[in-house]
């Protein structure tokens, strides 16, 4: 969901740790009318970012993916 929104020209940002925090989930939930019975454990804020942000340079992929093993070479 995440490529998709900047796909379209939006940002975005997985917020999960926050929502544990204060009973934060349930005061969301409450305003969105979610059921008592579901509870929210992460959210994805989309929208139109202000200005745009530099990306952060990564490693090669072989150097951060490992297979069957970790520190394994990629084939």
């Amino acid at each position: 969901m995440l490529l998709a929104a900047t796909a379209l020209g939006y940002a975005s940002v997985w917020i999960e740790g926050w929502l544990m925090l204060e009973g934060r989930a349930a005061k969301i939930g409450k305003v969105l009318n979610v059921p008592g019975n579901k509870v929210i454990k992460i959210m994805l804020p989309i929208g139109v970012p202000d200005e745009k942000m530099p990306q952060k340079e990564r490693k090669p992929f072989e150097e951060r993916a490992w297979f069957n093993s970790y520190g394994a070479a990629a084939a």
